[in-house]
């Protein structure tokens, strides 16, 4: 899995701009880009403005529109993923500025990108959460990550 800090980075790094977006396509919420509490969301917090036909989980890939700068898929919406770091709320008040390490451990893992179930104010690419990391979830995943050779 990808430290948080490589997660951001793949979800929303602007290499043209050198800043992290607001969301994997840009700094505006669009509805049509992502997988996302829509019509088809059984929450009170459902936008009914869009319908993707996903009542939860879409195929990977299925918004082509919504990826990162860097290519990557379904970075905000569809499951919340994994990262390695453990979580600690302030933990980016005293990090470095390049490539942070979460805490060596911890009770909960951090968890990114928002999923199906999310609200729009919920796949901002800054969103972080925390999770137990002994307990599954529906909406939530990981992704795998590697260092190139």
């Amino acid at each position: 899995m990808p430290s948080e800090a490589e997660w951001e980075m793949a979800a929303g790094f602007d290499p043209v701009q050198s800043i992290i977006l607001r969301y994997p396509w840009g700094d505006a919420f669009d509805g049509t880009k992502l997988n996302f509490c829509d019509a088809n969301c059984p929450r009170d917090v459902a936008d009914n403005r869009v319908d993707d036909g996903h009542r939860d989980t879409a195929p990977v890939g299925s918004f082509a529109d919504g990826r990162s700068p860097i290519g990557a898929y379904d970075m905000a919406g569809n499951v919340m993923e994994w990262v390695s770091d453990w979580y600690d709320p302030r933990f980016y008040e005293g990090s470095t500025d390049t490539n942070p390490l979460g805490p060596p451990e911890g009770e909960f893992k951090v968890i990114r990108g928002g999923s199906w179930l999310s609200a729009d104010d919920e796949l901002r690419i800054v969103t972080r959460s925390s999770f137990d990391p002994s307990v599954a979830r529906v909406n939530l995943g990981f992704r795998c990550a590697m260092t190139p050779p």
